[in-house]
């Protein structure tokens, strides 16, 4: 069956700017991450890393034994992620390699004392997979190569998520905001995948992630561990568009509209998480993800600015990755990395008082938080 006959001329295009936008977003990120992935491999020579294919064995056993449970606790999407995922990667090896280097990531996270090895491979997995799928985003997402480009995507963030777990919170040039926003732009890449081949997607090897819990009645009422914050949100966007208001000239007006754009997204993202029960994973989870998607670049730029309203409102966002964290090992120690470095940079400002109840929440209190930036500062070597 010729697929490509199905699609109409727009759907067609449609799928062409998509790949040309997330080519060129990967195109970034894989620069940016090689060049971390470097700092492991500037040392490594092949008879280092030729165990070969006994390593990638290992891997994979880890991946289908293990690894694959992490991150759903729906026994139909577990299968879907040992089985056919797995499948689906013989047929494109950007997406072994990126499952790979996931497994990678896990096995540095539960044996510090291989980490660097692990760390290694995993780095190397990492960049065979970013470069397979720019190649493979050069061309159009079809019906065919979607689910492999999608999984991959998956796993691409989930192992930008678990570089800090696994490496950076022993290296003291890591950047905690920096890494965030190269996440958000890899989940609004993810998210584009999606929403170019949804509907092949949903009926393909991934399709038990998407499927909602038996009984599911789209409940009216917000997630009750994300009910603090939804509640706290208008509160939070009214006081920041008066602080906003009082900055004199267009760029004060223009802040204010994106600040409290951002802050719509987030109560956004509770509340769709809430009104959608899926059974793959927890409402918690899925907030993480789904926030970045609805985000405007203005409001990233500012973030990127390290500008106080933005850094604010990213506090607010670390209580869903802290709510998230008992259930996901790749978010582990991001809310503490997050918040510390957004509490020293406004501590002693008119901001500062704006990410109190984050900081309460988390349980990152002053002297804690000061700890933390130690950490951050002390020279740790693999």
């Amino acid at each position: 069956m010729d697929f490509h006959a199905v699609w109409n001329s727009e759907e067609r295009q449609q799928a062409a700017r998509h790949s040309c936008l997330l080519h060129s977003r990967w195109g970034v990120l894989a620069t940016a991450q090689g060049d971390r992935a470097r700092g492991f491999l500037t040392d490594l020579n092949k008879t280092e890393t030729a165990s070969g294919w006994i390593s990638d064995l290992e891997l994979m056993h880890h991946y289908t034994s293990v690894s694959y449970r992490t991150f759903s606790h729906s026994s139909e999407a577990q299968k879907a992620l040992q089985y056919d995922v797995p499948r689906e990667a013989l047929s494109y090896p950007f997406l072994l390699h990126q499952l790979l280097a996931f497994s990678a990531y896990h096995l540095a996270y539960l044996q510090p004392d291989c980490r660097h090895a692990y760390l290694m491979q995993a780095a190397q997995h990492q960049n065979d997979a970013i470069n397979g799928m720019r190649g493979t985003l050069l061309g159009t997402i079809s019906p065919i190569n979607c689910h492999a480009l999608f999984a991959s995507s998956i796993f691409l963030t989930l192992s930008a998520f678990a570089t800090y777990p696994s490496y950076e919170k022993y290296n003291p040039t890591f950047s905690p905001v920096e890494s965030m926003l190269d996440i958000f732009t890899l989940s609004d890449g993810m998210s584009a995948i999606l929403r170019s081949s949804d509907d092949d997607i949903r009926k393909g090897p991934l399709r038990e992630i998407f499927v909602r819990s038996p009984g599911d009645t789209t409940p009216t009422n917000v997630e009750p561990s994300l009910q603090p914050l939804f509640d706290r949100l208008p509160r939070l966007s009214a006081r920041l568009s008066d602080m906003l208001g009082a900055t004199a000239g267009t760029g004060g007006r223009e802040g204010k509209y994106t600040i409290t754009s951002s802050i719509i997204a987030l109560s956004e993202s509770v509340a769709k998480v809430s009104t959608i029960n899926i059974m793959s994973a927890p409402a918690e989870f899925r907030a993480v993800f789904m926030w970045p998607v609805l985000l405007s670049t203005d409001y990233m730029d500012m973030l990127r600015l390290r500008q106080p309203a933005a850094l604010v409102v990213l506090a607010h966002y670390c209580v869903i990755i802290h709510l998230a964290e008992p259930f996901c090992w790749f978010l582990t120690g991001w809310t503490r990395a997050l918040l510390s470095v957004i509490s020293e940079q406004l501590t002693g400002t008119p901001w500062e008082e704006l990410v109190m109840w984050p900081i309460e929440i988390v349980g990152l209190g002053a002297y804690e938080a000061q700890l933390e930036r130690m950490v951050h500062a002390m020279p740790i070597t693999l």
